[in-house]
């Protein structure tokens, strides 16, 4: 999304439907616990990079980033975003003599090389705990070691500070210990880095997960997750997160029921299956999601996930295809992500008349020039199917003779308002026909 310019251009859309920089909309972040690196979040353009810094292919940022980059067409970029991680551990994994163990700390590499005999993974990690202890001690990182049988705890003085972690062949980071607010988490980073719009978060935890979807419910962003928890396909449960979260009544988080969601991100491949198309091009329901495996799903199971707003994956009619594509009030996640896009490019076109222009005058002639960017990003709605033609979209805007003095003495156009019909799809139909003899 851009820089914040609601003071200069205010722009707000009230959806009335039943049951600026503009690439931000095509781009998911993917937050995590990890300590890959010390920023806030970082770009990548193929799994290639993501394994260069650091990310191996089987932690979860990687993983999930493998189903956003596997679809067709794809997405050109991701995000991976950091969670506060204040403590870690890493674990010898395999005993080998006369061997390098490496923990590499901020780029500086911490070594105990084993002995050619005798040494166990006691004596490795102490060997280790020594050379991290001395490295931290030496670049005032505020880290303590601690070795106990072959795990070595990395604990932090200091809470929130950044640092990165990797290790060599042969050791193991077991454990994080991530901050205690998620929310505070998704503010720094929104704060280092906004230009993002989609969200996937590696944890599965029902408490953060609510978290996670109340922050986006006021940051305008969508969050994707997904659930394995069979409670979803029982009309009678009411703990599970798709019962949760449509009782919150939040229209900026979907959530995607999958039998395989504890270890895979399929909300992520959807994200991947249809960021790559232009906000309101298409609906998010029928889509084949690569490399996913189809849920099997009885009637009863599917109507009470629906019944949940839960969305689902599964073999119907011999295709492979996503099943509603609505957020958890109902709402549906073309209509969020299309009119999230309307309301920042009539910002942003706005914005860019007064900051281009070398004024915009306080006259009729200076409130049409207003009224045209609106309706320029109005005509690129219909254009791309987020708004109908028919009915047109009417916008109005006052008469420099109806503005009050107070608002004109503060520069301030008021009333400037349009009215537009949602474009939809179809996603049922119903056919009747008679045939005689």
């Amino acid at each position: 999304m851009t820089d914040n310019i609601d003071d200069i251009v205010s722009v707000q859309i009230s959806r009335e439907t039943t049951a600026v920089a503009q690439d931000s909309f095509g781009i998911v972040m993917i937050l995590g616990t990890h300590k890959v690196f010390n920023d806030r979040l970082r770009y990548y353009e193929s799994l290639a990079e993501m394994a260069e810094d650091g990310f191996s292919s089987s932690m979860k940022e990687y993983v999930a980033a493998a189903a956003l980059f596997g679809q067709t067409p794809r997405v050109e970029t991701v995000a991976i975003g950091r969670r506060s991680v204040d403590d870690a551990s890493v674990t010898v994994s395999t005993v080998t003599p006369s061997t390098a163990y490496t923990v590499t700390i901020n780029g500086v590499a911490c070594t105990y090389t084993s002995a050619g005999s005798g040494d166990d993974a006691t004596a490795i990690g102490e060997g280790l705990e020594s050379a991290i202890n001395a490295a931290s001690t030496t670049n005032s990182w505020g880290l303590t070691a601690t070795n106990t049988t072959g795990t070595i705890a990395i604990v932090q003085a200091v809470e929130d500070t950044a640092w990165s972690l990797s290790v060599g062949a042969r050791l193991t980071i077991t454990a994080y210990t991530a901050s205690a607010d998620i929310q505070d988490d998704l503010d720094a980073i929104q704060n280092f880095e906004s230009n993002w719009y989609g969200l996937v978060y590696t944890g599965r935890t029902s408490q953060e997960v609510q978290d996670v979807a109340e922050w986006v419910e006021a940051n305008k962003k969508i969050f994707g997750t997904a659930s394995a928890d069979a409670d979803i396909l029982d009309a009678a449960e009411t703990g599970d997160i798709a019962y949760i979260l449509k009782t919150a009544n939040y229209s900026r988080t979907f959530v995607l029921y999958h039998q395989l969601a504890a270890t895979t991100y399929p909300e992520a491949a959807w994200f991947g299956r249809r960021f790559p198309f232009a906000p309101g091009s298409g609906t998010w329901a029928f889509k084949n999601l690569g490399g996913v495996t189809v849920s099997n799903l009885t009637t009863n199971e599917r109507t009470n996930a629906f019944a949940k707003n839960a969305n689902t994956f599964e073999s119907r009619g011999g295709a492979s295809i996503t099943m509603e594509g609505w957020m958890a009030s109902g709402e549906f996640i073309d209509v969020m992500r299309g009119l999230d896009w309307l309301e920042s490019i009539i910002q942003v076109n706005v914005y860019s008349r007064l900051v281009n222009l070398p004024k915009v005058p306080f006259t009729d002639a200076g409130v049409t020039i207003i009224e045209s960017e609106v309706r320029r990003a109005l005509d690129l709605a219909v254009v791309q199917g987020v708004l109908a033609n028919d009915p047109a979209y009417t916008v109005t805007a006052p008469l420099v003779a109806d503005v009050s003095s107070q608002d004109k003495a503060n520069r301030n156009l008021p009333d400037v308002n349009f009215t537009a019909t949602l474009a939809g799809a179809i996603h049922h139909v119903t056919i009747n026909g008679s045939v005689s003899v």
